[in-house]
Order: structure tokens, then sequence, then C-alpha cells
């Protein structure tokens, strides 16, 4: 069973259960059965369990104790479906950290990423100075707009297909993190060339900044709320097309429209980022720096109204 996920929060498959069950009622069938599976949605509504046994055979090797050992365990967790669901959900979140490691140590090489973690350890021991760019857009430039590409407001189910075609795409979020971003009020535009997403990006309107890379604690208010431009995403095949450039300028014209004023941040040595943003007329007004000395003592400082460098 699957629905569209544009339709996630109406609950569509308790929707189709209801109307199954109807029937079931309006032939006289006495029993519904679920079937095999221990799915929270089934024990939701079954009144009656009944249980399935199976013979297993294991080698009498190492591995063939070991397997019977965490196939013991697995049956034995099943007798407590709470624990048994907390069980599945850590281990469904521990595979996708080991993709996550995967992608990442392919992608960047096993020495650069040991390079970066050495470096950090020693800055945060030591001494460390982290700063984000803040970017203001007063008159957006119009880029030129690559052709074949179509712009327009995401859906839910447009990222669930750039997340299929590609995997890179989102990071660390999964689908239900973007819905939930989706249902705070963000909102994701996405270019597509020939059916294919390839490029995403997000607006919201705030009243201050706060950038993960500097702590949620350090924040900076704004005298009143502005369209803030954050996450944009190009997958490698779509790169070095012009794409990034024209989805700020036309992302930012949409904020401007709704009588907003456009802001971006970047960390400064996304070079990428800042380069597709200056492209469009955006420049750097403020910065936010976070120095920290012996891991504990901390000073914040918002540069504002500064000369873009």
């Amino acid at each position: 069973m699957a629905f569209d996920v544009d339709f996630f929060d109406l609950s569509p498959g308790q929707v189709l259960l209801r109307n199954l069950f109807l029937y079931a009622q309006e032939k006289g069938i006495r029993e519904f059965d679920f079937t095999v599976g221990d799915e929270t949605y089934k024990s939701r509504y079954a009144n009656h369990t009944r249980r399935n046994y199976a013979l297993v055979l294991y080698p009498r090797t190492a591995r063939g104790r070991v397997a019977h050992v965490a196939h013991a365990a697995k049956e034995r967790l099943r007798s407590y479906p709470s624990v048994y669901r907390a069980a599945k959900i850590v281990m469904s979140n521990a595979s996708a950290t080991a993709s996550r490691i995967t992608r990442i140590v392919r992608r960047d090489g096993v020495a650069r990423i040991m390079g970066t973690i050495a470096a950090r350890l020693f800055r945060s021991a030591l001494y460390s100075r982290d700063e984000v760019l803040v970017f203001t857009v007063k008159e957006p430039d119009v880029a030129p707009n690559p052709r074949g590409l179509t712009y327009r407001v995401a859906a839910l189910s447009d990222l669930a297909d750039a997340v299929v075609a590609h995997p890179e795409y989102l990071g660390d979020e999964t689908l239900y993190d973007l819905r939930e971003r989706i249902k705070k009020g963000s909102i994701p535009f996405v270019a597509v060339d020939n059916g294919d997403i390839v490029h995403i990006i997000w607006y919201r309107v705030e009243s201050r900044v706060a950038s993960s890379e500097l702590g949620e604690d350090f924040v900076f208010e704004l005298e009143h709320p502005v369209g803030i431009i954050f996450d944009a995403r190009t997958p490698h095949v779509a790169r070095g097309r012009g794409i990034y450039p024209t989805a700020m300028s036309l992302i930012s014209q949409h904020i401007r429209r709704a009588g907003l004023e456009p802001w971006a941040y970047v960390l400064p040595g996304n070079a990428a980022s800042r380069r597709g943003l200056e492209k469009t007329g955006i420049e750097v007004r403020h910065r936010m720096i976070k120095i920290t000395w012996f891991h504990w003592i901390r000073r914040r400082v918002v540069q504002r109204d500064i000369v873009s460098t």
C-alpha cells in the first residue's frame, strides 16, 4: 500500500482502511485479516492476534551461533511491541547514518576527513573563530535563465522525487524533516529540466538570523521581517550550468513581490555559493562572528553595514 506524499497530513491510509472495514461489514465478513507483520497501524485496529511459528535451523559454526543469538534476541523483543518498535527505529537510524558516512568517505576520502577532524579538535581545544556572512538584496539583477528550465514552488512529492533520483541531494535530512520544515512555514522552490528536478532552494520569513554553524543561541535580531533564502542545492550532474544564480534571482524577485527584503547567509569558505549570490546583485552587509578560547570562553559579535569584500 502506498500514497501520494502531498496528502501526507490527510492520513490517506486510514481513510482507505475505514472504507475497507465498511465494505467488509456490508458484505457480512466477520474477520478482517491484516496478514503477517507487526506494523503500528495493525495494532491500532486489531482486537485479536494469532502467532505464527517457524522452524529455523542453523549450522553448528561460529557464524551460525551468532545468527542464532541475533534471531533469538529479535524474537524476544517481539514480545514487547513498544520496545521492538523503538529498536527498529534505532536500527533504521543507524543504517541511515552508516549510509551517509559511506557517501561522505567516497566523496571526500579518509585522509581529508581525518585532517578536517584533527583541525577542528585543535581549534576547539585552544582557539576558534567561526563566521557567517549575511547578504542582502536591494535590487536583484535578473540572471539569464538557462534554456529549458522552469521554476516553481515545490510540493513534498517533488522533494521525494529528488531524493529518489539523487540520494545525496538532501544530505542528512529525511522526507519527514522536510515535511516538518514546510509545516513551519518554509517554502521550497525547484528548477525543473525536462521533468527532472535539478535545483532546490528554500526561503522563510523571519525577524532574526540564526545559523546552526554558530549555534542556535547566537541570534541576530532584525527590526522587521525579511525573506531569508537558505539551503540551496544542485546535484553534481547539473552543476556548472548557471542554475544557482538564476534560482537566487527568481526567488529574490518572488520575495520582493511579497513586500519583503531578500536576505541570505553563507560561510566564508563556501566560495561557490558566495559567487552565485554576488552574480545576482546580492552583497555582504553584515558579519556574525563567534570567537572561542579554550572551548568555554566565548565572544559573539555582529558587524553591521560592512563594505562587501
